[in-house]
């Protein structure tokens, strides 16, 4: 080969070397060390690319990727050439680290990651998480749990500004069955999340059991934040007992999640087949059928829901891809006979008669079919005439291959409903530790201070679904004690206010029966909507009672007319005695009725409050109130079926109108009915104020049910409240 160079650049080349030789800034050696750094760098610069394609991939591709890919083992001879001629290399080791693990070399890269930490403890390279976080991977997976614990803790505290971390180790507590510190991490784990990748991770989790509402939100959802904050929100909706500690919910999910993924796993996200879905979204099968090795026949089985729902049967047919919901029709070959179609069903008649019935109706129609192709063949050989040669050899064999014979069949809709409920429902069964305590709640908004609003929730338990311990200081005497805990949240599950309440109710023999607690809690409230929480515990876990409602606190912020929420009462009465039901700044006491339905022979008093009346220079209101009552699953108005009207002033009526005067702006009014000519239903219950002054009107109102059978509602049994 000739070299030409001319004497310019060999002057230049000569000058260089003198230059360099007499500054001794360059020596053979550190040129060679410069070019060994810069090819090890591109070997693990490789490495790293070869491992995150293999975390791209789902377990099952990741296994036949290391039967038949090269990614790992790429990886693995690449780090090991660097680690031949520096076994210090820390991003080498680093590395080896990581793929050792996913080779199942568990001690030895537990030993390589603690090399690691004992040069940098620290350390993390090429986009990879902290050593700490690879060696707490490294202990999960060899069930060294609580040093998985340590591990994930502390590579934590090495980037305080990123919280995956935290999901991680609430990753451990679940497979540790502490679920209380589970959750707890999982919640701090949601704060900041800087991986995009990881937070979408969080959804592939749940978008199997979110609503067709969420997951149009998610895709509307921009921001990391606006993310986090909606799996956040997610998860608390779902809280059975937002109050405790541990949200039974995200728990259960999670463990449905990684058995759904290790037994029922497929390449593609979110990376469990139809198996998988059912399992996640219904929990473990009462009964499990694996279909019987057939020549034409694919690999199926079917899972039984017996205690869900009576006949909740689901069938899965292996398409090569994983197991799909299919009718066990599709697990048919294209050679299947019609015979082998319906030994699929008649093996599974003893699970439930529809597989019975199915074998049945295939095989019916399968002899109208053999009958039909056997006489058209016959009338050929005879020369009846009918179908020609071609056609009736066809039909024959239909009748003889099943996949051609059903290829347009109908048998799938007597199937398909039950993959509709799988659509719509989920189950979930919760253990609160104690026996159900059942309550019945119900509230009220008013006017508060300042630009608040003031909302009152009522509750009430009967003494029969109490459990009462003799008193060891007076005969015939019985206590109880209940612990009441209600939280407020915002829309988005953060904590606005709580309250805790401690009684111990008294009663005798005979009250046991009869009585009842019930008891009040205010709160004043910006206007707007509210996620209220209730747990009542009975002699702390005897019985427990949690309750959840969505409230909407109005705003009497306006200055117009008004009329505020209506309190069902069991009676109104004047006292100036302290009273947790009395009214502030007023002498009325209302006793509330949260009762489940109002009882027809008991008067049903009602409660309100009317504000910003007009007032004339004397200083006085004039308005008018009209009272109607209508049955909403009837077009007919009761108000001539009202016997009796009794109002705070006393005056019985048998009109529905009333005209007052009044002596503010604001008025508390009261009124009971008599409803015993009404019929039993839900009924519609409005009142109506007309201001005379500036003749503007307002109205509000409240549905009842309206009941005959005094054990249909507790608060019917006395009309007395316990108080301590």
């Amino acid at each position: 080969m000739n070299v030409r160079m001319n004497w310019g650049s060999i002057c230049f080349f000569m000058f260089t070397v003198l230059i360099s030789e007499l500054q001794g800034a360059v020596t053979k050696s550190e040129v060679f060390t410069t070019l060994q750094d810069t090819s090890f760098l591109r070997l693990k610069s490789s490495a790293a690319a070869d491992i995150k394609s293999y975390e791209e991939l789902s377990g099952a591709l990741q296994l036949l990727s290391k039967l038949f890919g090269d990614k790992l083992k790429s990886a693995e001879k690449n780090l090991k050439i660097v680690l031949e001629k520096d076994p210090d290399d820390i991003e080498a080791m680093f590395l080896m680290g990581i793929v050792l693990r996913y080779n199942g070399k568990l001690d030895e890269s537990e030993n390589l990651f603690k090399r690691v930490i004992s040069k940098d403890d620290r350390f993390f390279a090429f986009d990879f998480r902290n050593v700490w976080l690879q060696l707490g991977y490294v202990y999960k997976e060899s069930k060294k749990y609580e040093l998985a614990v340590d591990a994930f803790k502390q590579g934590a505290i090495i980037n305080l500004q990123d919280t995956w971390p935290l999901i991680e180790l609430s990753d451990v507590f679940i497979d540790m069955n502490r679920p209380e510190e589970a959750s707890e991490a999982f919640n701090a784990g949601l704060n900041d999340i800087k991986d995009s990748k990881a937070i979408e991770r969080l959804f592939i989790d749940v978008q199997d059991i979110a609503s067709k509402t969420e997951l149009a939100q998610w895709e509307n959802l921009k921001s990391n934040e606006e993310k986090l904050q909606f799996i956040r929100t997610f998860w608390k909706k779902r809280d059975p007992n937002p109050i405790d500690p541990v949200n039974q919910r995200l728990i259960e999910h999670y463990r449905r999640l990684d058995f759904a993924r290790q037994s029922y796993g497929r390449p593609l996200k979110p990376w469990y087949d139809d198996r998988g879905l059912i399992y996640v979204r219904l929990g473990k099968p009462d009964r499990v059928y694996f279909g019987k090795p057939r020549q034409d026949i694919k690999e199926n089985e079917s899972w039984l829901y017996d205690n869900i729902k009576t006949g909740l049967y689901f069938d899965f047919v292996d398409v090569g891809s994983g197991y799909q919901l299919r009718s066990l029709i599709d697990a048919a070959d294209k050679s299947a006979s019609m015979e082998e179609i319906i030994g699929v069903f008649d093996e599974r008649a003893t699970l439930h008669p529809y597989y019975q019935q199915m074998a049945q109706k295939i095989r019916t129609q399968a002899d109208v079919q053999r009958i039909r192709a056997e006489n058209d063949l016959n009338n050929i050989q005879t020369g009846k005439g009918g179908a020609n040669l071609v056609e009736a050899f066809e039909r024959f064999e239909k009748s003889q291959i099943g996949t051609q014979f059903l290829g347009n069949n109908t048998y799938q809709q007597d199937y398909i409903g039950n993959e509709v409920f799988a659509q719509q429902n989920q189950h979930f069964v919760f253990d609160f530790g104690a026996p159900h305590l059942p309550m019945n709640v119900n509230f009220a908004s008013f006017k508060g201070q300042s630009k608040n609003s003031r909302m009152e929730f009522y509750f009430i338990v009967p003494f029969e679904k109490l459990n009462f311990i003799p008193d060891k200081n007076q005969l015939e005497k019985y206590t109880s004690n209940l612990k009441l805990n209600l939280k407020i949240y915002d829309t988005k599950y953060n904590e606005i206010t709580s309250t805790e309440r401690e009684v111990t109710v008294n009663s005798n023999a005979t009250e046991l029966k009869t009585h009842f607690y019930l008891d009040q809690i205010e709160q004043e409230l910006v206007p707007g909507k509210y996620v209220m929480a209730v747990e009542i515990r009975n002699n702390e876990k005897d019985r427990v009672g949690i309750y959840q409602f969505v409230v909407s606190v109005r705003d009497y912020t306006a200055d117009t007319l008004t009329v505020s929420d209506i309190e069902l009462a069991q009676y109104v009465d004047n006292t100036l005695v302290k009273d947790k039901f009395v009214k502030p700044q007023t002498t009325l006491k209302v006793v509330p009725n949260p009762a489940a339905g109002i009882l027809k022979d008991k008067p049903l008093t009602v409660y309100y409050e009317i504000y910003n009346l007009t007032v004339n220079n004397e200083g006085k209101s004039s308005y008018q109130v009209s009272y109607s009552i209508k049955m909403l699953d009837t077009d007919q108005s009761f108000l001539s079926s009202i016997a009796g009207i009794f109002s705070s002033n006393k005056d019985a009526s048998t009109s529905s109108v009333t005209v007052k005067e009044g002596k503010s702006t604001s008025e508390k009014e009261y009124i009971g009915f008599d409803i015993s000519e009404l019929p039993k239903g839900v009924a519609r219950l409005e009142i109506k104020v007309k201001d005379l002054l500036s003749n503007k009107e307002t109205v509000s109102g409240i549905n009842l049910t309206i009941v005959e059978d005094d054990k249909a509602t507790s608060i019917s049994k006395s009309n007395q409240e316990n108080q301590n």
